[in-house]
């Protein structure tokens, strides 16, 4: 279980990463009144496990969030137990060294690299064709010289 002046710490850590200052508003958005969350700032009191919960939920960063979740009573070998069970039967046969296998975005990415390759291809051929049009005018002041 976390210290109060830890979960405060962690509180902080997050409001400032969501770039909130005012304690008000972060509480409205919890869905808390603003005393409860000065509690916590003042390290009068601890969230309780549906409040970890909230937090845990809009914490960016991973560790944070895992924080929140295990003072709640929700360790990470049941968060990845409850992913595994729910991600079951969602995903295609995975490849070696994948975690997970996330196929929308595996063909959105293939999607992407093609279009980035065909761009490339345009971009080499308009070079090209520059490149060919410098030569024909250069080749027209020769023959013009001459």
């Amino acid at each position: 279980m976390g210290t109060k002046s830890e979960v405060r710490n962690r509180i902080k850590k997050v409001m400032a990463e969501l770039g909130l200052n005012n304690q008000a508003a972060f509480a409205r958005a919890l869905g808390l009144r603003p005393t409860t969350l000065n509690a916590w700032m003042t390290r009068t009191s601890l969230p309780s496990p549906d409040a970890y919960m909230a937090l845990g939920k809009v914490a960016l960063s991973v560790d944070d969030s895992l924080f929140f979740f295990e003072q709640a009573g929700l360790t990470e070998e049941a968060i990845l137990a409850a992913a595994a069970k729910i991600m079951k039967g969602r995903t295609g046969p995975g490849v070696e060294g994948e975690i997970i296998q996330v196929p929308r975005f595996r063909e959105t990415l293939a999607g992407r690299e093609e279009a980035v390759a065909m761009q490339a291809l345009v971009d080499a051929r308009n070079k090209l064709v520059d490149t060919v049009e410098s030569i024909d005018t250069l080749m027209g002041k020769v023959d013009h010289h001459r």
